[in-house]
């Protein structure tokens, strides 16, 4: 017989599997806490971005060599090349009391551009900054970092000098065109829709063949804003009043939106201070005030 031997017995447990180990009754309470403290730090971190001001020194052009300003020239007040071959105009004044202003140390240079090539320009890096009259919610300006507006100009209906219409009623029920490269077009439906004007509204990117409707009777107005009608000042009649305004601004790359936002800040400032009324005085251009 073989010699009697205790032997320990041991419970057979089925193992445990890990995440039922890792999140069971005692610890869950652990894990719902650890979780709500992370989301309020996430929370905390996210407000605390959005809400530190943006200083000149936290954007790229601060590190820069030289901010190279596209200008795209054509008007005779707000932006031009003088007899020098030197950009000029209220626009050229804007950006060197801006940029100066932001950053003071970085040296400033001025390039023609088309208006149409600027979204590419500041893509690839060959512009910083732009100016051309540009305005929010038309394809020039779509996907951009697009500033406050530094000046507000009427949106008028341009119609056949010595025609029969003589004010803006006088388009109601006819064919007008209006300038979508430039201006929002929902922004000038909206405005007429609003005042009951039915009219047929259609649209026109080049203004030679928005002239030459109006002109031939195809087109009983051509809709833009004022100044923008400026290079073709004669062409056309300004019907009153104006139907709407817009606002020019600057433009830049969307990589460069906090440039963009101490740019709104530095604009203000000078809003304010009244040396941006003093620029437009200079030039001899006054704001759109819609009539209270």
């Amino acid at each position: 017989m073989r010699p009697f031997s205790r032997r320990r017995r041991y419970s057979q447990r089925p193992a445990r599997p890990w995440l039922q180990v890792l999140f069971n009754r005692f610890t869950m309470k652990y894990w719902i806490i650890g979780g709500a403290l992370l989301i309020a730090l996430i929370a905390g971190l996210i407000i605390y971005q959005n809400s530190r001001r943006v200083t000149p020194q936290d954007t790229a052009f601060y590190q820069k060599q030289q901010i190279v300003v596209g200008m795209a020239a054509g008007n005779a007040k707000f932006s031009y090349i003088d007899e020098n071959g030197e950009l000029a105009g209220f626009e050229r004044d804007v950006a060197d009391a801006v940029l100066s202003a932001l950053y003071p140390d970085v040296p400033r240079v001025y390039v023609a551009i088309d208006a149409q090539q600027a979204s590419y320009l500041l893509r690839e890096g060959e512009i910083d900054i732009a100016f051309g009259m540009f305005t929010r919610d038309v394809i020039k300006t779509q996907g951009l970092a697009v500033s406050n507006g530094y000046f507000r100009d009427g949106v008028y209906a341009f119609v056949a000098p010595g025609g029969d219409i003589t004010s803006l009623s006088g388009i109601q029920g006819k064919k007008v065109s209006i300038m979508t490269s430039e201006i929002s077009k929902s922004s000038v439906t909206d405005a007429l829709a609003e005042e009951k004007f039915e009219v047929d509204v259609y649209s026109c990117s080049a203004y030679p063949d928005g002239i030459q409707e109006v002109l031939s009777g195809n087109s009983a107005a051509l809709i833009v804003s004022r100044y923008k009608m400026l290079p073709y000042e004669g062409q056309l009649s300004m019907a009153e009043p104006a139907i709407t305004s817009t606002n020019y601004c600057a433009i830049a790359w969307s990589g460069n939106r906090d440039v963009i936002t101490v740019f709104n800040e530095q604009l203000q400032k000078m809003r304010n201070d009244g040396s941006l009324d003093a620029l437009m005085a200079k030039w001899g251009i006054t704001e759109y005030e819609p009539k209270t």
